[in-house]
């Protein structure tokens, strides 16, 4: 059995996981459910260390070094997310023509959630802002400051992405200093 495998038998049983994605790192984790797998990509429906929706973080499979269930941790998430609102992110088909990254971009894009991107392995967030389009594999992002300030117009070709994340709570706060 491959870790594909692990990871689509959770996303197929909805089972709350302890992911761990950083050969640099080993001891940090994201936890929430796998909402959606394939080849390359991974997405996780991320909840808070205090048991509230944390939105989406789509990394690449190849990342994902280990997968923890139940334990000490999942039983104290259990408690804590018991009676929270979890919100739902429909954004992948897995029958359609867009793969998990760009579908979640994509998604990101028409219900106009500020995004964070890391770019090439970075290992930071490179780039926050609005989706404003993407088109023939590039994508262009209204960037936002800290503050929610506009800040430039960035490009990226989408295969430069190797995370996005959206609706999480740095995610959140911006788009609330952004209107």
């Amino acid at each position: 059995m491959s870790m594909i495998d692990v990871l689509k038998e959770l996303c197929k049983n909805k089972t709350l996981v302890s992911l761990y994605t950083g050969f640099d790192e080993t001891d940090k984790f994201t936890f929430g459910y796998v909402s959606a797998v394939d080849e390359d990509w991974t997405a996780i429906h991320m909840i808070s260390p205090d048991g509230f929706d944390d939105g989406i973080h789509v990394t690449r499979t190849d990342m994902v070094i280990r997968a923890d269930v139940g334990g000490l941790y999942g039983e104290k998430m259990n408690k804590l997310i018991d009676g929270n609102p979890v919100a739902v992110y429909d954004f992948y088909d897995e029958d359609g023509e867009n793969g998990i990254m760009l579908s979640a971009l994509l998604y990101a894009k028409n219900e106009k959630y500020i995004v964070s991107l890391e770019l090439v392995d970075s290992g930071i967030v490179d780039i926050t802002g609005f989706i404003d389009g993407i088109k023939d594999g590039m994508c262009r992002i209204n960037v936002i400051d800290e503050y929610g300030a506009a800040d430039g117009v960035s490009y990226v070709p989408v295969e430069n992405i190797t995370i996005v994340t959206f609706r999480s709570a740095d995610e959140k706060r911006l788009e609330k200093l952004a209107k």
